[in-house]
C-alpha cells in the first residue's frame, strides 16, 4: 500500500508452491501436481525490462549495489493508483501540502514573540486547511478541538477508504490467481473486515435516530 500512494504503481507477485504425486507402478513418474502453497509479496524496484516470459526488476541494495531479479510475468499484478480514482502522483502532492500546515517549523515559530502576532489563530487556520486538504480520504493526525460529530465523520471517511483500497488490491490478486496458476481453482482471497453500510448509519444520526455515542460504538465496535 505504502508503494501504491507514494508512487501510484505496486507490483505483487504470486509464488505457487507444487506437491507431484507419482504413480503406483513407476515412482520415477510424476502424474499429477497439486497446489500446496501460495506466497504472495510485494516486489520492491522497478521494472527494467521484459524478455519473453519474464521481467527484470532492478532496486539498490544496503551497501548501494543494483540487485536484479527475474519473475515470471504470469505471476505479476500491476496495480496503479489510477484505478482507485486518483492521479499518479496525488498522494505525493498531498503529502507535500501537508507538511505545508505543520505549525511547528522554525519558520513559523520564528513570529511567535511578534507584535500583535497571535499564535492560536494562526494555528487554527493551518489545522483548518489541514482538514480540507484531507477531507476526502478522512486522515487526521489528532482530534484536539473538533467536535465529536467531526471526528467520527473522518473516521467514516478513513475506514471507506481503507475499505475501498483493500478491496481493490484483493480483486486484483483474484484476477491473477486464474492467469498464474493456469485455470486451476485454489479458491478466492477473501479480506474478513466490517464493512458498515457508512451512508445509511451517518444519515441515521444526522436525522437524529441515532445517538453519538450508539454512532460511536458502531465505528469502534471490536478495534
Amino acid at each position: 500500500m505504502h508503494s501504491l500512494l507514494s508512487y501510484g504503481q505496486a507490483y505483487i507477485y504470486l509464488q505457487p508452491q507444487y506437491t507431484q504425486e507419482k504413480s503406483e507402478e513407476n515412482k520415477n513418474i510424476p502424474v499429477k501436481q497439486t497446489i500446496s502453497s501460495l506466497d504472495i509479496g510485494e516486489v520492491k524496484g522497478v521494472i527494467k525490462q521484459r524478455i519473453g516470459n519474464k521481467y527484470v526488476f532492478y532496486t539498490y541494495g544496503f551497501n548501494g549495489n543494483i540487485i536484479e531479479t527475474e519473475l515470471m510475468a504470469d505471476g505479476l499484478i500491476s496495480l496503479n493508483i489510477r484505478e482507485l480514482g486518483y492521479r499518479k502522483k496525488h498522494f505525493l502532492h498531498l503529502c507535500k501540502k501537508i507538511r505545508k500546515c505543520d505549525v511547528t517549523s522554525v519558520g513559523l515559530l520564528s513570529f511567535e514573540n511578534t507584535d500583535g502576532y497571535d499564535f492560536n489563530i494562526h494555528l487554527k487556520k493551518k489545522r483548518l486547511k489541514f482538514l480540507k486538504k484531507t477531507k476526502s480520504i478522512g486522515w487526521s493526525f489528532g482530534n484536539d478541538g473538533l467536535s465529536d460529530s467531526y471526528i467520527l465523520y473522518r473516521k467514516i471517511l478513513q475506514d471507506k477508504f481503507r475499505i475501498k483500497a483493500l478491496n481493490f488490491i484483493i480483486d486484483k490478486i483474484n484476477e491473477g490467481l486464474s492467469t498464474c496458476l493456469h485455470n486451476e481453482s485454489p479458491g478466492k482471497l477473501v479480506a474478513h473486515i466490517r464493512n458498515l453500510n457508512y451512508d445509511d448509519i451517518w444519515e441515521q444520526y444526522t436525522k437524529g435516530k441515532i445517538t453519538v455515542t450508539e454512532l460511536r460504538n458502531l465505528l469502534y465496535k471490536n478495534q
